[in-house]
């Protein structure tokens, strides 16, 4: 991503939120009152060219969070400087830094996307009544100006590709199907939170001539929730975020070597004529019906599997203490239900200070610890390596978390223990 030109002569129609973001920047770097007026305006149309993320960026109101947006800063706007710098900013491999600063442009993105849909709902019951719907009009120029400027500033468009193809990677390695919002389809949450709102804002454009009827009865159904999409692109996130971690801890990292070729199996490839076992076949599916992770003090998790009618305890679940298992217990209140707003709830006494956004990035962060360990646990059970190959037993179903695995308490009984659903 080169840096964007503010100085370019494009005519822009400015609104009210460009000289608020104009007079913050007035607010840190005084001018004399002779050429504040004209001074205003320039910042202004930069706002409106630059996008607020971007605008935040170049002129010192937020720090910049990727080497990218270093450079972008901090560097001179000549192809020279940037064209090699660029080329090694996108060998650099993927890390939870890239992860939490593209999670930061989606959600800047989503939020104005949730604005849009309100609005275009609000316009569907005034259209008809409002002689002149000016006002709404001119607000969704506004976000439609807003959300067609692309949200990612913290990458390139190659780095931006890895991330998603290492999200596509770990959905696939996860085993879970990835929730379809509409008729928008994609690999990945990411995908798809990028993509849904510049969707919108093009149909609006397209329509916006004499057509807000139409826009309006279009947006009036639930047009990709952003409340579903944010919470699956939460649990993404934190998927990703896991899964480097893990590779970091075995020395490996994702996709800073390409994928190898598997090895071949003919002879040419065994000249000594050793006996090689046949590939496995394909994995049975899981039941999770017949599984069940039951809680017997703090810190202690058993999990258990139904053989013939009768639940038979298979070994430990190491669920990590702290937020992990606080939600843990509060899925077995819940009967295996979870929402959004509880998980909140129980975690904020535990992180005073912390804004919502960082709250929900917490619990999806300790659900992802949670259920990697679970299905770790499974894995052992199966008498399998492949625990990634299990797919998720608490799903994320748009209001909140579901378990699709039993959940309740494990009862001492006889030298070992019995398995007790939450009633």
């Amino acid at each position: 991503m080169a840096p964007s030109n503010p100085d370019n002569t494009e005519e822009l129609t400015l609104y009210e939120r460009d000289f608020t973001a104009a007079d913050e920047v007035l607010q840190r770097w005084p001018c004399s009152p002779d050429t504040r007026e004209d001074y205003r305006r320039k910042i202004a149309e930069s706002h409106a060219r630059l996008g607020n993320w971007n605008f935040r960026l170049h002129h010192g109101l937020r720090p910049p969070r990727t080497p990218l947006e270093r450079l972008t800063v901090e560097g001179e706007p000549t192809q020279e400087y940037w064209a090699p710098r660029i080329a090694e900013d996108e060998r650099r491999p993927i890390d939870c830094q890239d992860l939490d600063a593209l999670q930061e442009d989606l959600a800047e993105l989503l939020g104005l996307y949730a604005r849009f849909l309100e609005l275009g709902r609000g316009l569907a019951s005034v259209a008809r009544r409002l002689p002149n719907p000016d006002r709404y009009r001119r607000t969704l120029d506004y976000l439609a100006r807003e959300c067609q400027i692309d949200p990612v500033t913290s990458c390139t468009g190659k780095r931006y590709d890895r991330i998603l193809a290492l999200a596509e990677e770990v959905r696939l390695l996860r085993g879970g199907p990835t929730p379809k919002f509409g008729w928008i389809t994609a690999s990945t949450q990411i995908a798809i939170a990028c993509r849904a709102p510049r969707v919108l804002s093009q149909l609006w454009r397209r329509l916006r001539s004499g057509g807000f009827e139409i826009f309006g009865r279009t947006v009036a159904s639930e047009y990709l929730p952003p409340d579903q999409l944010m919470a699956a692109l939460d649990e993404e996130f934190a998927a990703v975020r896991l899964h480097l971690r893990e590779h970091s801890e075995v020395g490996q990292h994702p996709f800073s070597q390409p994928v190898s070729a598997p090895a071949p199996t003919s002879a040419a490839a065994n000249p000594g004529n050793e006996v090689q076992r046949a590939a496995p076949g394909p994995a049975k599916p899981v039941k999770f019906a017949k599984w069940a992770v039951a809680q017997e003090t703090t810190g202690k998790w058993w999990l258990f599997r139904k053989i013939q009618g009768r639940w038979q305890r298979r070994g430990r679940v190491r669920i990590p203490k702290g937020n992990a298992e606080r939600l843990m217990q509060l899925l077995v209140e819940g009967r295996g239900a979870l929402s959004g707003q509880q998980a909140i709830e129980r975690m904020r006494p535990f992180n005073d200070g912390r804004s919502a956004r960082e709250l929900r990035r917490c619990v999806t962060d300790a659900l992802a610890k949670a259920k990697a360990a679970i299905r770790q646990s499974m894995a052992r059970a199966r008498r399998s390596a492949d625990w990634q190959g299990i797919p998720n037993p608490i799903p994320n179903d748009g209001a909140g978390w579901r378990a699709l695995i039993e959940v309740g308490l494990a009862v001492p009984e006889n030298g070992s223990h019995a398995f007790q659903p939450r009633r």
